[in-house]
């Protein structure tokens, strides 16, 4: 009885040898577990058992990869030490130069990288020196369009062109093709900004007139939950008093035409020559409403009549039936006018025969 509990036991001992320094010396036998009698796969044949069974190779289906291998840039772990394209990113910046980095010795040089004009450098290696990009700022707008607004290309006449700043954007509106500058916070990223037709025309807002058309934009926040702005810079002569929006809202998740108008936390602002749309991550305005660091725009600014309420100018009359001054009151005052007007004329002819 004890002979047979002992044997049993040993059948399931782990026995586990690491003989992996022999190498080709050892092929197929460089590490090995043996579990009963089912041993440790080595499904792609390099010498090396699967990790997930207590061996080294951390893809047993690529032959190429075990502790072996050599390291090669290519975004995989091949010699299985943890590690993923060591030794390619040399100026540590976060890129490796399978990974885009086209200068791996200058930390300043990379992908995410904003371009500098007339250095000579394709600083965010796209392959491009300084302003020959064709969207200089990567905000998804052509710099060809972007140069095309007013002041040489500088919409909001900051001193910078448009198509080299990544809060900045300037392009023609859907109406009439004038074009119109949107301009968020320094700190923030404008991208995708676009300008489209009216996205519900079958239940617009009555009596509301969009001389502008609609706008799509997105800003990218430095955080969840932030607040930012985008100032419209409108063409000149064009009158703005109202802001609406179709999407959903936090209270009515239904796609619905709703007035942006600034209740004190959000909402549209009007000056003189733009409008002021204020956000907050997630809310009113928002049309993701997601606090998700984004800020998804749809709408377009518009202009109300306004209602002029009747105005009782009865007071303006002299002969009003409510007035105090009555029809009598006027008749004898033009007969004192009468003698005053003889006065003055007799005194007119005086003067012309001592003249004469």
């Amino acid at each position: 009885m004890n002979l047979l509990k002992y044997t049993m036991i040993l059948c399931f001992i782990v026995v586990f040898a690491d003989i992996s320094k022999a190498g080709p010396l050892l092929h197929g036998a460089s590490n090995f577990i043996v579990t009963g009698v089912v041993p440790c796969p080595d499904d792609d044949e390099d010498g090396f058992f699967d990790a997930e069974c207590g061996g080294f190779d951390c893809d047993d289906s690529d032959e190429l990869v075990n502790p072996f291998a050599v390291e090669i840039c290519n975004d995989i772990d091949d010699n299985c030490n943890g590690f993923v394209d060591e030794g390619f990113d040399l100026d540590s910046d976060g890129f490796t130069t399978c990974g885009g980095d086209c200068d791996d010795e200058v930390h300043a040089v990379n992908p995410g990288i904003e371009e500098w004009c007339f250095n000579g450098i394709d600083d965010d290696c796209d392959g491009m020196i300084d302003c020959d990009d064709e969207d200089d700022d990567d905000d998804l707008v052509d710099d060809i369009i972007e140069d095309g607004a007013p002041n040489d290309g500088d919409g909001n006449n900051d001193g910078t062109p448009d198509s080299w700043q990544k809060h900045v954007i300037s392009i023609p509106n859907a109406v009439d093709g004038k074009y119109v500058t949107l301009e968020t916070d320094p700190e923030h990223k404008l991208f995708a900004a676009m300008a489209v037709g009216n996205p519900s025309p079958f239940n617009d807002p009555p009596g509301v007139s969009f001389p502008l058309g609609f706008f799509e934009f997105e800003i990218e926040l430095t955080k969840h939950g932030e607040e930012s702005y985008i100032i419209l810079y409108l063409p000149e002569g064009v009158v703005i008093n109202t802001f609406y929006k179709f999407g959903p809202t936090p209270d009515n998740p239904q796609h619905h035409w709703y007035d942006f108008i600034f209740d004190g936390e959000t909402g549209a602002q009007f000056l003189e020559d733009r409008v002021v749309l204020r956000f907050v991550d997630g809310k009113r305005g928002d049309d993701d409403i997601t606090v998700n660091g984004l800020i998804f725009e749809p709408g377009g600014p518009g202009f109300e009549p306004i209602e002029i309420e009747d105005i009782d100018f009865s007071g303006c009359s002299l002969a009003s039936s409510d007035s105090p001054v009555s029809s009598n009151t006027i008749l004898n005052l033009f007969i004192l006018f009468i003698p005053l007007v003889v006065i003055v004329f007799s005194v007119y002819r005086r003067k012309v025969r001592r003249r004469m």
